[in-house]
């Protein structure tokens, strides 16, 4: 989140806490499961591994005997991409395989594959920006790695615009 990238972790995890906390009551899935998402991925950035293994399982098994898997939108990209990051391709790909044909579901389709790059270009047009240059800097560290230096800067070029304009610290 913003808050955690302004070197405010702590706030950000009780903010979005407090955010499940009031959303929970209302049964309301496309309230919730956002919520919970960003709630895992907040404790896993706070180091809170379990909170954030136990924030996935909540949604996962709820999307699960869910009839749909919601109204596909941004969160849903960031929840592949937790589910990636934890190693757990069976439920991302079970949850994509859900999805509604579009742009978000092949931005997730993209992470599901770990084409972050890929994932990023799809979620320009969309508006989504924190993501967005969240998977640049995925991709950069990937492409660091297999040794393609020049598109590992253009990505980080690109992540670090967004997060200077919202006056980011923590990155």
């Amino acid at each position: 989140s913003v808050l955690a990238a302004r070197d405010r972790p702590d706030e950000a995890l009780e903010v979005i806490r407090e955010v499940v906390m009031l959303a929970r009551p209302s049964m309301d899935a496309q309230a919730l499961w956002p919520a919970v998402v960003g709630l895992s991925h907040c404790a896993l950035v706070r180091g809170l591994r379990a909170e954030a293994e136990s924030a996935l399982d909540e949604v996962t098994s709820s999307i699960a005997a869910s009839e749909s898997a919601g109204d596909v939108q941004q969160w849903h990209v960031e929840l592949i991409l937790l589910l990636v990051l934890a190693g757990r391709f069976e439920d991302a790909t079970a949850i994509v395989e859900r999805l509604a044909a579009g742009v978000w579901r092949d931005a997730c389709r993209a992470v599901l594959e770990e084409r972050h790059a890929d994932a990023a270009d799809i979620l320009e047009g969309t508006g989504e920006q924190p993501l967005q240059a969240e998977l640049r800097l995925r991709a950069a560290t990937i492409f660091v790695a297999e040794g393609r230096l020049a598109e590992a800067q253009a990505q980080l070029d690109r992540a670090r615009a967004f997060w200077r304009s919202v006056g980011a610290t923590a990155l």
